[in-house]
């Protein structure tokens, strides 16, 4: 009997390690992200978009753009062999921002010199029918949890922990991309996906695409418009520096327009794209040959 229950015991033992030796989804992989910001007012859609790697003293760390801010978000690291990630936080110098070594019952200190504990470790189902570990971490005296997934961050904005969000406006993970291919898609779950809530992702290095609105700027025959979301019934108006109308195009839909020069002469022109009686972008064009 003893003999037996040495051997079921040992049979677990392998079986765990097995479990935990599985190969560790690397978080970054080519990978970009998808998100919503809602508040009492509006919502929009932001990419995460990956640029070129960058060294900060003895690590080499991935530079992403947030295409709504226009501004760099984060400098991020991976250690694969210790399942961690990083963040540079400029005077503060590298700070973890991940730890996916950590089990349940484990505690960690994170970039804002608070202690928390992992109280639940589950898994989800994404992409393909793949299971990655998640892990929740509370801390008594602070009010926003932690929710990580492997190989996805967080589900809010998933390359900042959740203490450093604000309540409003609120932040939902819409699609999180590995070389161009959709891993997590929150369709499924709520605040649920509005439309394609996973197309076709930016590249490295695509980044002027999404956060200068029309490109190229100065143009010299066209310039496009790309929007985060799908316009419906917008009327673009185009004003010279006088203040003139020179250009007028109604009933406009989709996720791209287009703005051609005809035979307007070279110089500074402002665009106007009208919704339902509102203004709902206002940028500046330059043309020139």
């Amino acid at each position: 009997m003893r003999q037996k229950l040495f051997f079921v015991s040992l049979m677990f033992v392998l079986t765990t390690n097995h479990l935990q030796a599985q190969d560790y989804p690397v978080f970054l992989n080519n990978s970009c992200w998808r998100v919503q910001l809602a508040d009492f007012v509006f919502r929009r859609v932001v990419w995460l978009i990956p640029e070129k790697d960058t060294i900060i003293g003895a690590f080499s760390y991935k530079k992403y753009i947030d295409s709504a801010k226009n501004r760099l978000v984060s400098f991020i690291r991976e250690d694969v062999a210790n399942k961690r990630v990083y963040r540079w936080w400029g005077f503060a110098g590298d700070k973890i921002l991940f730890d996916f070594s950590l089990k349940l019952g484990d505690s960690i200190v994170l970039a804002n010199n608070v202690k928390y504990k992992v109280v639940s470790v589950d898994s989800i189902t994404v992409y393909p029918g793949t299971k990655r570990r998640t892990l929740k971490l509370v801390n008594s005296n602070y009010p926003r949890q932690e929710y990580w997934v492997e190989g996805v961050g967080t589900l809010e904005y998933p390359i900042i922990n959740n203490w450093e969000l604000p309540s409003d406006p609120a932040y939902y993970l819409l699609c999180s991309y590995q070389n161009g291919v959709p891993l997590y898609n929150a369709a499924s779950l709520p605040p649920f996906c509005q439309g394609n809530c996973c197309p076709i992702p930016p590249i490295v290095g695509d980044s002027k695409k999404h956060i200068y609105k029309w490109f190229p700027n100065p143009f010299q025959y066209k310039s496009t418009y790309l929007s985060e979301e799908k316009l419906e019934s917008v009327t673009m108006k185009v004003y010279n520096t006088l203040g003139q109308l020179v250009n007028e195009q109604k009933g406009i839909s989709g996720y791209t327009l287009n703005f051609f020069r005809n035979s307007l002469p070279n110089g500074l022109y402002f665009v106007q794209l009208w919704q339902d009686q509102k203004v709902i972008s206002t940028s500046k064009l330059i043309l020139s040959r």
